[in-house]
């Protein structure tokens, strides 16, 4: 790792297009006059997250609680704690509190570690302590035998010419790679295949969710296997953003010997940093070129329907404490984004950031999940999620993560509330994404949908290649045709500093032979696809000539 600063840049010049999907949709919903509960972390230790808090308040530090990214086992919470000088100093003072260290990041100056429920309040009193808060988790960009992409992309003509990515190494960054061995087996990938985890629990084949496998990995191995079968694989997993760094290096400076030619993930992030390539994730990506890499290839990601921007729109200025009005314009406010109804048993993640500096924001937000009436779309009342209501006081990033799951056992009628506490502060711009049950079809479940800028953290890298996704018997050859359209949930441009975004597309529902406890991959939808495939190419056209620069390389593929 090279840099490590992140500042939001501002909007310029975008043209932001908010498709309102309710037609003929005229109700207003107002919690503006209603009764805010607490801010959670203002009536609490400032040095510790919402989030953190409400799970305290909900009673989740019982042993073996596990739910998205929570993960508490015998009375221990994983968490990010941020240094406020020096990371050694940290790591000592953790230690001491009973804390078991997992990763540290001198250059980020974060702390990886277990540290027990119980020991939270002396974690944060400690001098060395900034913030502690739950860790930043990777997000798959996938979608709902050999690869159709093969003959879409000609990769089988170049093949035929001789070149089929012998001598080139290539590593894959994802979930895990279960069912590696069954695909060995059925020749559907080498017997060689190099793999190392970078998790806390060394875990290989897990998944990004608690307890469970993981195997589109596996998936991803088969395209590249299938279009470049000459290529030497590699392979690393990860759970927090600490340990996907930890990967990015490894395949960078020492996987193979000196590090691989070409490497491709399927990665989102959300927050860690602005969207504008200055996350700590998205520049390292970048770094990768400079330690040798040739290309960095990443899936592009399927948020253009989960996402939302616009200025901050206060419904009643003269009100203190007022909430974003969503419609922004007309007579009626709208104070709710409608998600729709969110049935028992599912969960809602949901991202938002505001156009301040990271590390640096004094403007606070926060972010409310709100039930409606499943009849008239009124506000009924505030939902206990996790997260929502930090405070930023001048030292803090511009963020709020929040996130719920429904055991009420019926269905539920969501949406979401931004509010800003001190009408005083500015008025910024904001950034959401909503993971939350999709209608399909290509509707949103988002009442109002921007499907610009929809670039997440690590495809928001510069001089990397994001790859966006077309259906394959969409896809016209790579010599012929022109490509109109790529598929309705593929994220789009432009970054939040108006560079391009994706700079290529490539083919996803394709066929291959995962399919286990880790998914069905059968039919492979979604960017995750996609990108290995630009990434076979790129090891075929290296092949061809290997004296190929990494701009070169980038502009030829």
């Amino acid at each position: 790792m090279i840099r490590r600063t992140a500042g939001l840049l501002p909007i310029v010049g975008a043209t932001l297009v908010v498709f309102f999907l309710s037609a003929g949709f005229t109700r207003s919903t107002n919690v503006q006059r209603l009764s805010i509960p607490t801010q959670t972390r203002a009536s609490g230790n400032l040095k510790i997250s919402s989030a953190i808090h409400r799970l305290i308040a909900q009673g989740l530090a019982r042993a073996d609680f596990r739910q998205g990214q929570v993960d508490i086992q015998q009375g221990e919470l994983r968490v990010f704690v941020e240094a406020a000088s020096h990371t050694t100093a940290l790591v000592n003072e953790l230690r001491q509190a009973g804390a078991t260290i997992e990763l540290a990041n001198e250059e980020l100056g974060i702390v990886q570690a277990r540290v027990p429920v119980s020991s939270l309040g002396e974690v944060a009193a400690l001098e060395a302590t900034r913030f502690i808060r739950l860790p930043d988790i990777g997000v798959l960009n996938a979608g709902s035998v050999t690869s159709q992409g093969d003959a879409v992309l000609r990769a089988d003509d170049l093949r035929a010419e001789g070149f089929n990515g012998s001598g080139i190494k290539i590593g894959v960054i994802s979930d895990g790679v279960f069912g590696l061995a069954t695909s060995q087996a059925s020749s559907d990938l080498p017997s060689v295949v190099t793999t190392r985890s970078f998790r806390a629990d060394g875990d290989i084949t897990a998944g990004l969710d608690p307890g469970s496998k993981g195997s589109e990995g596996t998936a991803m191995l088969e395209i590249i296997h299938d279009l470049a079968p000459g290529a030497q694989l590699f392979f690393a997993n990860f759970l927090t953003s600490l340990e996907f760094i930890a990967a990015q290096d490894w395949l960078a400076n020492d996987a193979g010997g000196n590090g691989v030619d070409i490497i491709v993930d399927d990665i989102a992030f959300f927050n860690v940093g602005a969207y504008d390539g200055s996350s700590a994730v998205s520049l390292n990506a970048t770094d990768t070129l400079s330690a040798g890499v040739k290309a960095y290839v990443t899936s592009a990601g399927n948020q253009a329907l989960r996402h939302y921007e616009a200025d901050f729109v206060d419904s009643h200025p003269a009100i203190e404490g007022g909430f974003h009005d969503f419609a922004g314009f007309g007579a009626s406010a709208d104070e709710v984004l409608d998600l729709g109804i969110l049935p028992n048993g599912q969960g809602i993640s949901a991202f938002l950031q505001w156009s301040d500096l990271f590390g640096g924001s004094g403007n606070n937000y926060d972010l409310w999940l709100v039930q409606l009436d499943p009849n008239t779309g009124q506000f009924v009342g505030f939902l206990p999620a996790i997260g929502g209501q930090d405070v930023q006081d001048g030292n803090d990033n511009p963020t709020e993560n929040l996130s719920y799951t429904n055991n009420t056992g019926g269905s539920l009628h969501i949406g979401l509330g931004i509010r800003k506490p001190n009408s005083a502060h500015a008025n910024r711009h904001l950034d959401l994404f909503v993971f939350t049950p999709q209608p399909g079809n290509c509707t949103s479940a988002l009442q109002y949908n921007t499907l610009e800028s929809s670039v997440p953290n690590v495809a928001d890298a510069s001089n990397i290649m994001s790859v966006g996704a077309v259906y394959y018997s969409a896809s016209p050859s790579m010599f012929s045709g022109t490509l109109t359209s790529t598929e309705c949930f593929s994220s789009r441009g432009p970054t939040n500093d108006s560079r391009l975004k994706p700079e290529v597309v490539a083919t996803d529902g394709v066929s291959t032979s995962v399919n286990n406890a880790g998914g069905d991959f059968t039919t492979f939808f979604g960017t995750s696809a996609a990108a290995p495939h630009v990434a076979a190419i790129a090891t075929l056209l290296l092949d061809i000539k290997p004296s190929l620069s990494a701009s070169q390389l980038r502009a030829t593929v």
